[in-house]
């Protein structure tokens, strides 16, 4: 977004990247979708809902500078910043736009996505359940078009999945929105976030940079490197998110009118082989806290006698 003479701003990698790394990035990631079987299991359709290409090339991107990454305040004062550390606390748990919307579901409409995300996160503006919808219905066995290329006919290629918890994409300035936003609707993954997000408020509007003397010597092969980590399975698997949803839900559906005094440990058994999941017992607590049911006060008298045997 801004920065002093001398050094670049992040925001400005992608449009100043070689256009043999561009084009091998490309090719690679549109490569991997296209692998994917695109109709029989929906394996492709299901990658593409969790991290987009245009994920996968910001990725690579902030990896590329992660050891050289710095921060410029509006007053051209210039800090490192580790991008290192800050894959260690959100790459585990990226949100995506999945989460947001399963959480107005969840919520029954009540929590709204602001509108303003969509653009300063750049995000996929389509229902997924009209993406797949329309997806279904124009793609059939005999033409076997990927996801990928639906997208691409709908011009909605160069958007994102992921929600990132320390940014924005407009500027790629520092910005916890998306944090404040998540934060009173108790996702479990942020609780490991807090503390750093605590950290980052005073730096808030600061632009992410890089000095001028790295991008020109050394940013293309540090660049390549990325590109030579091709996108695989393991970056699309399931996060917490899912989790507490999957554990909220099913105890809903066990005990709709309440628990009846049962303790903790058995509803959480209960609840696990449910879902098949092994959760915590703070995860259903959290789970549960998350609307506000009346019914977790049941739960916890019920629960005072067995405390000890929870791990």
């Amino acid at each position: 977004m801004f920065c002093p003479e001398g050094w670049i701003t992040v925001a400005s990698l992608e449009m100043r990247m070689p256009h043999e790394i561009s084009d091998a990035i490309s090719a690679g990631i549109t490569k991997f979708y296209r692998d994917c079987e695109p109709i029989s299991d929906d394996k492709g359709l299901r990658f593409f809902l969790k991290i987009s290409p245009q994920d996968f090339m910001e990725k690579a991107i902030l990896k590329s500078v992660r050891d050289n990454s710095y921060i410029c305040s509006p007053g051209g004062t210039v800090l490192k910043f580790d991008i290192r550390l800050m894959e260690n606390f959100t790459d585990a748990w990226e949100l995506s736009v999945s989460d947001l919307e399963d959480t107005e579901k969840l919520f029954e409409w009540s929590v709204m996505t602001p509108q303003i995300f969509k653009y300063m996160y750049k995000l996929f503006d389509y229902p997924h359940g009209e993406f797949e919808r329309d997806y279904h219905s124009t793609t059939t066995n005999a033409e076997q078009k990927a996801p990928i290329d639906f997208a691409e006919d709908l011009l909605l290629l160069y958007t994102h999945q992921l929600v990132p918890l320390y940014y924005e994409r407009v500027g790629y300035t520092i910005n916890l929105s998306a944090y404040d936003y998540l934060k009173p609707l108790e996702y479990i993954e942020l609780e490991e976030f807090e503390h750093l997000a605590k950290m980052l408020r005073p730096f808030e509007g600061w632009s992410l940079c890089v000095p001028e003397a790295f991008f020109r010597d050394s940013w293309a092969e540090e660049l390549r490197k990325q590109v030579r980590a091709e996108p695989n399975e393991r970056s699309v698997t399931g996060r917490p998110a899912k989790l507490k949803l999957d554990t909220l839900e099913a105890y809903r559906r066990l005990y709709p009118n309440g628990s009846n005094g049962e303790s903790w440990p058995r509803v959480l058994r209960k609840v696990n082989q449910a879902t098949g999941h092994n959760v915590s017992l703070d995860t259903l607590r959290r789970a549960v806290k998350a609307i506000g049911l009346s019914t977790a006060k049941q739960i916890e008298n019920g629960g005072k006698t067995d405390r000890k045997s929870t791990a």
